[in-house]
């Protein structure tokens, strides 16, 4: 499984936790949307620490890092390299 499906999935279950079931494609927004709030966030981000060993807190926080999977991806590889 690449980094966008880890991705994609996390987002599926935290959506799903809230009654939302519709796919997500790699552009689709999130947070500006409303599909992800902001404790959301928070809870993607300590799934995404541990799922790819980063630290988020290396970089300042920007809820936009979080609007989409292509989003996300890129602010992971940032931060692993």
């Amino acid at each position: 499984m690449n980094a966008k499906d880890k991705i994609r999935q996390m987002i599926g279950n935290v959506l799903r936790m809230k009654g939302d079931s519709d796919p997500i494609g790699d552009q689709d927004p999130l947070v500006t949307t409303g599909r992800i709030d902001s404790l959301e966030v928070m809870q993607l981000t300590m799934h995404l620490e541990e799922a790819f060993g980063v630290d988020l807190s290396r970089r300042p926080f920007d809820k936009y890092d979080f609007e989409s999977v292509e989003s996300i991806a890129r602010m992971l590889e940032e931060l692993q390299h």
